[in-house]
Order: C-alpha cells, then structure tokens, then sequence
C-alpha cells in the first residue's frame, strides 16, 4: 500500500501517513478507540478502508522483518 513516489498534496499520501500513524499509537486499545472516532465523524467505509490498511501495513512490515 505505502509503495513509490506520491504527489504530497494527495489523498493517497494522507491516508498512507494517517495508516502509518494509527499504527505508531502503539496499543490495540489506542488504534481501535481512533478507528472508532473515524467511523463516528467519517463514517463505517471510511473506517473500514482505514482498518484494512492498517491490517495490510502491519502484516507488511512483519513479514519485511521476517527477511
């Protein structure tokens, strides 16, 4: 997902940078209490997409480790 060069002023970049920085919070309970923020004021898609992302990123970056 977080691949390549973006434009920074993109959609794509934010919600990469908002994936990355969900993930740094650290906790389950901390990253879900956000997402669940984000379905409240965004809205269930907005929030799913996010989710899945962050899934995706954090399976990335623990099989990255495992090379």
């Amino acid at each position: 997902m977080i691949t390549g060069l973006m434009n920074k002023t993109s959609n794509e970049y934010r919600h990469a940078c908002e994936v990355r920085w969900v993930i740094s919070l650290g906790s389950m309970q901390a990253m879900k209490a956000y997402m669940d923020r984000v379905q409240l004021r965004r809205g269930e898609n907005a929030a799913n997409k996010l989710r899945d992302d962050v899934r995706a990123e954090i399976k990335r970056q623990r099989d990255d480790s495992k090379k």
